[in-house]
């Protein structure tokens, strides 16, 4: 489950932003998780380098065997003043309330806990259409989901959220209310009811055979 008294942060968003350089007039794609493999953070470079709109920025929050392959990567497409990489981080709800959209492009997710948080946060999702976001992303409702792949419809995509303002709103209403069904005050009675069923369930078969 998700704590979100986590997400009551202290700072404002506009204090916030100013401490990471943001502009009023920039849109902050946030991405939090390992610079590895299985988080796909190049298609999320890529696709922000299809973008014409140089307000639309990239954070990248987290460490790992892929760090210069990726700043390689800003580099040749010429993205270096449009991403950043935060490292590892201990401020993620603040940065999440500084931000616009929320972009989780894996190749596989178990869940995807980062996404929920980000939910609790009130951002729109921008990820892959892999097991775990399906539970929770309705495609075009609260957020957006492609193929990981598929960078032209990644960008696509990016550029529908970040152009328009009205419609992260609105999804942002929708994911900080959907949100609550997975909150840790939830999951954690539920949780405890189907190991005790499957505990039961256990003994009583133990008696059968």
């Amino acid at each position: 489950g998700v704590d979100l008294s986590r997400y009551n942060c202290s700072c404002s968003r506009t204090e916030k932003r100013a401490q990471l350089g943001v502009s009023d007039d920039d849109v902050l794609l946030l991405s939090v998780g390992e610079l590895e493999k299985r988080k796909n953070h190049e298609l999320t470079i890529k696709a922000l380098s299809k973008i014409e709109n140089t307000n639309v920025k990239c954070f990248i929050c987290g460490i790992g065997s892929l760090e210069n392959e990726l700043k390689n990567l800003v580099s040749s497409l010429g993205l270096e003043n449009r991403v950043v990489f935060l490292g590892y981080r201990k401020d993620i709800p603040e940065i999440m309330l500084a931000s616009d959209i929320y972009a989780h492009p894996s190749f596989r997710e178990g869940l995807g806990i980062a996404s929920l948080e980000a939910m609790a946060s009130g951002l729109p999702l921008l990820a892959s259409n892999t097991r775990g976001f399906s539970d929770y992303i309705e495609n075009g409702v609260n957020g957006f989901m492609c193929n990981p792949y598929d960078v032209e419809s990644y960008a696509k995509n990016l550029e529908k959220l970040a152009s328009d303002e009205i419609l992260r709103n609105s999804i942002s209403e929708k994911n900080i209310h959907k949100v609550q069904q997975y909150k840790i005050e939830v999951i954690k009675p539920a949780l405890k009811e189907l190991l005790e069923n499957s505990l039961s369930e256990q003994k009583e078969y133990v008696k059968v055979n």
